[in-house]
C-alpha cells in the first residue's frame, strides 16, 4: 500500500520542397539502435588500461531519454547522459560540458566514446556484467510490486538506506549514522500506484512512481511510497528489471 496542416492551392512538387528542407533538430531525432542497445557493460579495446563504461536508463530524468554512466577513465563515480539523435552525449559535473560522445556501430556490436574536440576517441566491446544479478526473493517482491502498481517499467539497486531515501524523498536528510548506511534494497517503478484506499468510496487519482526500501536480511518493506516526480536516481547504479521475465510473471 503506498504512501503517498491539407494545402491547398500549391503544387505537389512545391510541398515536397518545403518538407525536404524541414531539419529536425538533433535533439528530437531518436535512434532506436542505440538507445536501446548501449545499455550494459563495455571494455575498451584499444588501450592497456582497457577501462570498462556501464551505462544504466536513467528512471529519475524529467524529460527525454537519460542515462546513468560510470566510466572511471575520467570520474569515479556514476554521471549523467543523455540521448541526442544517433549519440549518447555524458555530461559533466555541472550538466553543462559535454565530456564524451557515445556512438554505436550496429553491426559489429561496438561503442566508440569521442572527446567532443576530438582529441580523444577510444573503441569498446560489449562484455557480460559481472555483477550479482538481483536475488529471487527480490524478484517475488518486484512481481507483487509490480502487479499492485500496474507497473510497466521496474529498476532495483542495492545501496544505503540514506541514499534510498535522499532517492524517492525529496529534502531527506539525516545525520550520518550506522543506521542509515546501512546497505538496503530499493525498487523504483514507473506505473500507475494508488497511494492509499478507501473502502466505502473511491480513492484519489493514481500517482506515476512508486518505491519500496526493503531491509536485504529480513526482506521486510521498511518504506514503501508513491508521487507523481521522477524520483532522483543521480548516483545510484540502477538495474532494469524486465517485468515480461519474472517468475511467475
Amino acid at each position: 500500500m503506498l504512501k503517498k496542416t491539407l494545402l491547398i492551392g500549391i503544387p505537389v512538387v512545391v510541398v515536397l520542397a518545403l518538407v525536404a528542407a524541414i531539419v529536425v533538430p538533433p535533439r528530437l531525432m531518436h535512434s532506436s539502435a542505440i538507445e536501446a542497445r548501449a545499455v550494459g557493460v563495455w571494455q575498451e579495446t584499444d588501450s592497456s588500461q582497457a577501462f570498462k563504461l556501464a551505462i544504466h536508463t536513467n528512471p529519475g530524468a524529467a524529460e527525454g531519454v537519460a542515462y546513468t554512466v560510470t566510466y572511471p577513465r575520467s570520474f569515479k563515480v556514476p554521471f549523467p547522459a543523455s540521448l541526442s539523435g544517433d549519440q549518447i552525449l555524458i555530461w559533466g559535473e555541472n550538466t553543462d560540458d559535454i565530456m564524451w560522445t557515445v556512438a554505436y556501430n550496429e553491426k559489429t556490436d561496438t561503442l566508440t566514446v569521442t572527446r567532443p574536440n576530438g582529441s580523444e576517441t577510444h573503441t569498446l566491446k560489449r562484455i557480460a556484467d559481472r555483477e550479482a544479478p538481483a536475488p529471487k526473493w527480490l524478484h517475488k517482491q518486484a512481481r507483487m510490486m509490480a502487479r499492485q502498481g500496474k507497473a510497466t517499467q521496474a529498476w532495483w539497486t542495492k545501496t544505503t538506506l540514506e541514499q534510498a531515501l535522499r532517492a524517492v524523498e525529496p529534502g531527506h536528510w539525516q545525520k550520518p549514522s550506522a543506521k542509515n548506511r546501512r546497505s538496503t534494497y530499493l525498487l523504483i517503478m514507473r506505473g500507475a500506484f494508488t497511494p492509499w484506499s478507501y473502502p466505502a468510496e473511491p480513492g484519489p487519482a493514481p500517482v506515476a512512481w512508486g518505491f519500496e526500501v526493503i531491509d536485504p536480511t529480513t526482506h521486510l518493506v521498511n518504506e514503501s511510497g508513491g508521487t507523481n516526480s521522477p524520483p532522483n536516481t543521480g548516483g545510484l547504479d540502477l538495474h532494469e528489471i524486465d517485468l515480461t521475465s519474472l517468475p511467475g510473471g
